[in-house]
């Protein structure tokens, strides 16, 4: 990470954890995660167990925020006690089971889910939940009644998970994510660098 991009990632972290009001953070929703797997990917192309990041994470519900100065980013908060003592790149598995570092996006959007998630959305489908598949019953959708909102938390119909989706601003790109860790190498926050903000 260059000094530039780990300054904005050090003052997002400040900025959620004091949860001020500079109009430059904007709460999503509560990622609940349950298994501790994280996915992280395109909602159409990438909502697979091959998009799943190789490091392991806090079980419980977080805080998804929407960073917006300089840079533009995201941010999942977990544990909001303690400062990032050093910061990874994240790992995630491809459908090659390679691993990589960076997220494709083909569609302006992804999402942060956990893997128990995914897997009761694929039961779900196979049970005719979604008659039309969870992507165009579920978040197609809402693109048509919330036409002015780029973000959505999606609760997951028979589990305790949930989807955040979030807009890029740059649209089609890869993306990297970086963990925030403790002393001890547990991780503190993730976080998804966007680029540039556009204004």
């Amino acid at each position: 990470m260059d000094p530039y991009r780990k300054n904005e990632v050090i003052d997002a972290f400040e900025i959620a954890r004091a949860i001020t009001k500079h109009g430059i953070l904007t709460k999503i929703g509560d990622l609940n995660i349950t298994s501790g797997s994280l996915i992280v990917g395109d909602i159409i192309h990438e909502i697979t167990e091959s998009n799943k990041l190789v490091q392991k994470f806090p079980i419980g519900t977080f805080p998804v925020y929407y960073y917006r100065f300089n840079n533009a980013g995201t941010l999942i908060m977990f544990d909001d006690t303690k400062t990032p003592n050093k910061w990874e790149l994240a790992n995630y598995f491809t459908k090659k089971r390679k691993v990589v570092q960076k997220f494709l996006v083909e569609t302006a959007h992804f999402v942060y889910m956990d893997k128990d998630g995914l897997d009761t959305i694929a039961k779900n489908e196979l049970e005719n939940l979604y008659p039309e598949g969870f992507v165009l019953d579920e978040i197609s959708q809402r693109f048509k009644n919330n036409k002015d909102t780029l973000h959505f938390d999606i609760p997951i119909a028979n589990c305790q998970n949930n989807l955040i989706l979030i807009h890029t601003e740059w649209g089609d790109d890869s993306y990297s994510s970086y963990i925030g860790l403790d002393k001890e190498g547990i991780p503190v926050c993730l976080y998804t660098d966007l680029g540039d903000a556009k204004f």
